[in-house]
């Protein structure tokens, strides 16, 4: 729900990180990282889903309550753009990292052929186990169907998906 916190493709690029405080939205003004003469709205905005209203508690989600800058420029124009939101504490520097992106389920047709060439199937099951998307193990259990693997293999493929579903 935040918007013009974060741009993805600068994200490598980070000098200074800014956290909301409150639960309650904040926004502002920051100078847009790909043209130093404009300036551009942003706002932080928690997702009502990420607060538990019964015991007052924030699930923190970097992409709603932190704001990303990308330059000392960038940094010294956001506070004097945000003074007084720094000065009312509604916003802090924020010194944790960015939350990394988990691959373990991003894989090419090459790589999951890779995984159904595997021979023994206690450690083709090892390797099933450790996806835990429905939508890659599919594109898996399609590819077996594909190549004509054994009924074994794909019953694995079936109970790791309906594994993965009841858990949701």
């Amino acid at each position: 729900m935040s918007k013009q916190n974060i741009y993805h493709e600068l994200s490598d690029k980070v000098f200074r990180r800014y956290a909301k405080v409150p639960v309650h939205m904040v926004s502002g003004n920051r100078i847009d990282p790909y043209d130093h003469k404009n300036t551009v709205s942003w706002i932080l905005a928690t997702d009502p889903d990420n607060y538990d209203t019964v015991n007052k508690e924030l699930k923190f989600n970097y992409e709603d309550e932190v704001i990303e800058l990308y330059s000392q420029y960038e940094a010294d124009a956001f506070v004097r753009l945000n003074k007084r939101l720094i000065e009312r504490g509604l916003l802090k520097v924020y010194t944790g990292a960015g939350e990394s992106v988990d691959e373990t389920n991003t894989m090419s047709d090459d790589q999951l052929v890779q995984i159904l060439s595997i021979r023994s199937n206690d450690d083709f099951a090892s390797e099933v186990t450790k996806l835990s998307s429905s939508f890659t193990l599919v594109r898996l259990k399609q590819l077996a169907v594909d190549l004509n693997k054994s009924v074994k293999r794909v019953q694995l493929l079936e109970d790791r998906i309906k594994q993965l579903n009841d858990n949701s």
